[in-house]
């Protein structure tokens, strides 16, 4: 056949977006095209580092993408689309999106198949499959897959490659893979042939269906880790963000209707009004036939989320909060009482010693009562103590106190006051993570600290803080698989390493874990500043530092005995719904004693009043 000329172009002067949008320089530009794709409806595209150029059928230029992407790949639909897959900036997300010459651009971001790999590489083939080159094998997943499915792994083919040059998918079951492998100065090139299984041998597994709405944890990877080693079950990930926003129903409504999904995965307080609603099952079955679990976890997340001896939820991770401090200076953790605390205070600045950071009327009020109310509160008995002496002294000091916290002050230098006679730390002293155990660590210069929590008449308790909470719904089909992926995520060590939440793992396991690979690193803080600068270095030996300006800290076999010391021995106050409406109730009463108003006698009758009818309600 002739050939036909079409036309010829420059492509210099067609390429406006020649900066990088991340480092502002347009010096590590290439004019060269990363790839150059021809659309079916005529529109050839110029693929650059930092924008797509559309050129029309006739050579001219239609329109060039924005300024603020990076272009990772670009590939073909079978029915001749454009698929681009970008980086926006300066967000820094990733996004799947067809060229939309319409739009002059991208068109809104498309769903494509998360097969939870690191790195992949997508192309199509027959029956408008998704492939995924892996760096441990070639993996495929379309649609109608229920998981990623490895079609070669190269260690155990014996396919060794340096680049795959080449992917060829004439149909559905095979694969055509050009490789090139190169050995000293050879370059050694390869095919391989693969077969995939048929779709009837894949599809054996049930769907068990996890719903959550907390975008601080992605699910997606560990739902592709289980879906990789469960030959019975695979993890379908249903977002209830985005979930929400398409439909208008929200998990609630799914749960208390006909479309519950199989496992929950939401904030506590948010299912605790669902547990007595028959929403879910009790995981106490559960755990009586997996003693070595229930062995392994911490026992203080169990007994806060049981209703009648039923255990509805099981936490993901937990936080103690309390007031700690050198153990020579404070009374025993049996000795702690509000009269005993009240006095400390009082005399704290006549003897010189260091009181109570942040010492203000919100945060005392918050510690001394509605972290506290086990101290006025028996709700068993549903009887409160509010008329109680103790309780209008506490106003009394609450009253006396600034009412916000005062701006500026001293800067606190690790080299004084807390070497000496310190008595008392923040009461929001919180240990969710091994490096908050440095703080107090470096705080007390390697002293023995006492961690005492709130005063009460029985001595001092920590608060206990649980992290969101698993649950598997009543009306689940796959009860059986929903448990083994909630004690597949539980048991999951990576899940608590590194979380910016700082929630200390529910198990005795992954506590020792965390203490051990947290061992690997330290923590250096600059004693000169008001809150340190904590620096990590990766490795055993600590680096060189000047230690008349830096304290170094690292994570011992200690910590970790001392963690769950605390997780295992003590007595702790947890908040439930019903503490909030106390507190409410509370703050009501107690804007009117602040403004002087009325007495502190009169406030504590209000409160004592009101606290009192609503646990009759209750009851």
């Amino acid at each position: 056949a002739e050939n036909n000329l079409l036309y010829t172009m420059d492509p210099e002067p067609l390429i406006e977006n020649r900066t990088n949008p991340l480092t502002g320089s347009d010096a590590d530009f290439t004019l060269n095209p990363a790839s150059m794709l021809y659309g079916a409806n005529g529109t050839l595209y110029l693929i650059m580092e930092y924008s797509v150029v559309a050129i029309g059928p006739d050579g001219e230029k239609l329109y060039e993408t924005g300024t603020e992407y990076y272009i990772n790949e670009a590939v073909q639909h079978p029915d001749g689309r454009i698929l681009v897959n970008y980086t926006k900036l300066p967000e820094v997300t990733h996004h799947w999106a067809y060229m939309d010459d319409d739009h002059k651009g991208f068109s809104d971001p498309i769903a494509v198949p998360d097969p939870g790999l690191e790195e992949y590489t997508l192309v199509w083939g027959g029956g408008h499959d998704f492939y995924f080159n892996a760096r441990d094998g070639l993996y495929c997943m379309d649609e109608g897959d229920d998981a990623p499915i490895l079609l070669c792994s190269w260690e155990e083919s014996g396919v060794k490659y340096d680049i795959i040059r080449f992917l060829m998918i004439p149909d559905a079951e095979t694969v055509l893979v050009f490789t090139s492998t190169t050995v000293g100065m050879s370059s050694i090139r390869e095919y391989a042939v693969l077969k995939r299984p048929p779709a009837d041998e894949s599809s054996t597994r049930q769907v068990i269906t996890l719903g959550e709405n907390n975008s601080h944890i992605d699910f997606t990877g560990y739902a592709a880790a289980f879906n990789r080693t469960s030959d019975r079950y695979y993890i379908v990930v249903r977002d209830y963000a985005k979930y929400t926003k398409d439909t208008g129903i929200d998990m609630q409504e799914d749960i208390l209707g006909n479309n519950a999904p199989d496992i929950v995965f939401a904030s506590g307080r948010q299912m605790d009004n669902l547990s007595g609603k028959g929403a879910f099952v009790d995981l106490n079955p559960y755990l009586s036939k997996d003693k070595e679990f229930r062995e392994d976890l911490i026992p203080g997340i169990l007994t806060p989320r049981e209703i009648d001896g039923k255990l509805y939820q099981l936490a993901s991770g937990v936080i103690i909060t309390g007031l700690s401090g050198k153990a020579k200076n404070l009374p025993t953790v049996e000795e702690w009482t509000p009269e005993v605390f009240l006095t400390l205070l009082d005399s704290a600045e006549k003897k010189g010693i260091a009181a109570i950071a942040d010492t203000y009327r919100a945060q005392m009020k918050g510690f001394l009562i509605g972290k506290n109310l086990s101290s006025f509160v028996d709700f068993e008995n549903a009887v409160c103590t509010f008329d109680s002496e103790q309780f209008i002294t506490t106003l009394r000091y609450l009253k006396d106190l600034p009412e916000n916290r005062t701006a500026g002050g001293e800067v606190r230098d690790l080299r004084k006051g807390y070497r000496e006679d310190t008595v008392l730390l923040d009461p929001n002293s919180s240990i969710g993570s091994f490096m908050n155990l440095m703080d107090l660590r470096v705080q007390f210069h390697e002293e023995e600290i006492a961690y005492l929590g709130i005063p009460t008449p029985e001595g001092g308790i920590p608060i206990l803080s649980l992290a969101d909470s698993f649950a598997i719904t009543a009306d689940s089909p796959v009860k059986e698989g929903a448990w083994e992926f909630i004690r597949y995520i539980l048991e999951e060590e990576r899940m608590h390493y590194g979380s910016s939440l700082a929630f200390l793992p529910v198990t005795k396991t992954n506590i020792r874990l965390q203490a051990e690979a947290e061992g690997e690193s330290y923590y250096m803080y600059p004693m000169d500043r008001a809150a340190p600068d904590i620096v990590r270095w990766n490795g055993v030996d600590v680096p060189e530092y000047d230690s008349t300006r830096i304290i170094a800290a690292t994570v011992t076999e200690a910590d970790a005995e001392f963690v769950l010391d605390l997780l295992q021995n003590r007595t702790f106050y947890i908040s439930t719904s019903a503490h909030e409406r106390i507190n409410e109730l509370i703050d009501e009463e107690l804007s009117a004693f602040f403004a002087g108003s009325i007495t502190a006698e009169e406030a504590a009758r209000r409160i004592q009043s009101r606290v009192s009818i609503y646990l009759a309600e209750q009851s």
